[in-house]
């Protein structure tokens, strides 16, 4: 299907137009779910020099497509190629949305993921903290992407050995994601067995 709408899209307005860029990143990202990265690659990066092109490369659907092959990059381990995407996206949506916009959040959360991988911890943290500061400000402060934030904050204090400083942190993530994703959710699951944890390092 989405073979069929790309095709469809490339014919009515053309390969360079913006919703064909939208199909090529659709495409990729099943291709991406589905563990083909080699084929996955080539159109992520069709979609970012269509981006760039016919949007401008300071667009937040540029910056869009620079997370979606930084994140291609990553999940095969190449962090040198990713980092310099996820920065250029954080400086986009920081420079055209500001600090008022869940993609920026998002596009922090990114690369502070990235930082946290190359063992850059005070790195990530800085980020990890204004991602939060962000979802809590304008999604507020039982939002589950507030809860992302603060799972991904205590993922990183559990890192660093500073088990006291996660478990708060994490407590108010699973009882977030049970209130508003329900107790049976994955992601409360994944979120509660990593609590179990903490308590049981923690004591």
């Amino acid at each position: 299907m989405f073979e069929n709408a790309l095709a469809i899209c490339e014919s009515t307005f053309g390969p360079g137009h913006p919703n064909t860029a939208t199909y090529l990143n659709d495409l990729a990202g099943l291709l991406w779910a589905q563990g083909d990265f080699d084929a996955a690659k080539p159109l992520y990066q069709r979609a970012l020099e269509i981006s760039e092109k016919a949007l401008g490369p300071e667009h937040p659907e540029t910056a869009a497509s620079l997370n979606n092959l930084a994140l291609l990059f990553r999940t095969q381990g190449d962090l040198v190629a990713a980092k310099p995407l996820y920065v250029r996206a954080v400086a986009i949506c920081e420079s055209v949305l500001g600090e008022e916009y869940q993609d920026t959040a998002q596009c922090l959360d990114n690369l502070a993921g990235l930082l946290k991988d190359q063992g850059d911890f005070a790195g990530a943290r800085l980020l990890y903290e204004r991602a939060l500061k962000i979802r809590e400000e304008i999604l507020g402060p039982e939002h589950h992407y507030t809860a992302r934030s603060l799972n991904n904050l205590s993922s990183l204090q559990f890192v660093q050995g500073d088990f006291a400083a996660a478990r708060p942190l994490v407590e108010r993530a699973l009882a977030i994601f049970e209130q508003v994703l329900g107790p049976e959710h994955p992601r409360t699951i994944t979120v509660r067995k990593n609590l179990s944890i903490l308590i049981a390092l923690d004591g």
